[in-house]
């Protein structure tokens, strides 16, 4: 395989198109459809896994004085986004007193979560009396998850939600032909990642390709270790 290039056609926090080459004729569509289920199932990102609502026990619950009830206030917060630096578990916490629409913004982090989509709606208190306060439960980790898997685990009080942990949204390939030397036989990849700001296109690019790898890494080491058996 010819030394390969990577040249970006535009990037943003968002979105990212990349094209790829050159590769042996066969190669782009065997690494490009690697790539792309690996970007769109292993990812790691950071999302909202349980809450605390102060004054209530379950989702099915209301809150004086709140608009939504405490399951339409999960679903809100499950779409929250956010970007978590060092850490593996963090606590943050919505605070807030009525009158007051409450949005992702008014979520207090620790330093090392962001929130990537501040304008979201969570709540809203109507009345001077209306106070509302969770404490939810950011962790990091792939993939899609039910609340439901979770749930036998948690202490009272606390309500599993589902998370998506994935940043990437959406990715599209194509593969063309592409000229090298005086060679037309060789191929070139071009990629499009949308990201939901959690994570970086490219930055989720590296992360598939150094786990298809190490998957090819370990399944060469198991090959060798049955050989020599």
């Amino acid at each position: 395989m010819a030394n390969l290039n990577v040249k970006k056609i535009k990037e943003d926090q968002f979105y990212g198109a990349y094209e790829i080459y050159p590769f042996e004729k066969g190669w782009g569509n065997t690494l490009a459809v690697a790539l792309r289920r690996v970007l769109l199932s292993s990812i790691q990102g950071a999302a909202i896994t349980k809450m605390r609502v102060r004054g209530v026990d379950h989702e099915f619950s209301t809150l004086k004085g709140v608009k939504e009830d405490v399951l339409r206030i999960r679903l809100n917060l499950q779409q929250v986004v956010l970007d978590m630096t060092g850490s593996t578990s963090e606590k943050i916490i919505v605070k807030a007193k009525g009158p007051k629409k409450v949005f992702a913004s008014d979520i207090e982090t620790p330093g090392n979560v962001r929130v990537i989509n501040p304008d979201l709606f969570i709540a809203e208190l109507t009345t001077e009396d209306a106070e509302l306060y969770i404490e939810a439960f950011v962790e990091v980790g792939s993939g899609f998850k039910l609340a439901d898997d979770e749930i036998r685990n948690l202490e009272p009080g606390t309500i599993p939600m589902d998370r998506n942990f994935s940043p990437i949204l959406k990715v599209n390939y194509n593969v063309e032909a592409t000229r090298v030397a005086q060679r037309t036989d060789f191929e070139k990849i071009f990629i499009e990642i949308w990201s939901n700001g959690g994570v970086a296109p490219y930055d989720a690019l590296l992360e598939a390709v150094d786990k298809l790898q190490n998957g090819v890494n370990e399944l060469k080491e198991t090959l060798n270790a049955e050989i020599n058996e």
